[in-house]
């Protein structure tokens, strides 16, 4: 998986906004929670546009998490697969 662009320092900006509106006790505005018949918490429905990125982050680290045990390969290898078939100039 390709990583993602770094932010920019407004993008950067809006995420520690955001970030601080998610650690408040107030309402959360955007975000909606959906129950099943006894009222308990089964989903969640967020606005992608105020909390896009702090949830791209999020999945981000469930991935990584989830690949945190796999084995690893290395470089050479990766480059020599990419330069025979001519997608990487070795």
């Amino acid at each position: 998986m390709e990583s993602p662009a770094p932010k920019s320092g407004q993008e950067a900006k809006k995420q520690e906004t955001t970030l601080a509106s998610l650690k408040d006790n107030g309402p959360m505005i955007g975000i909606q929670f959906v129950t099943d018949e006894k009222g308990r918490k089964v989903a969640v429905q967020i606005d992608l546009k105020k909390y896009g990125a702090v949830l791209e982050d999020f999945w981000d680290g469930l991935i990584s998490e989830s690949r945190r045990k796999e084995k690893g390969i290395p470089i050479e290898k990766i480059k020599a697969v990419l330069v025979k078939p001519g997608r990487l100039h070795g």
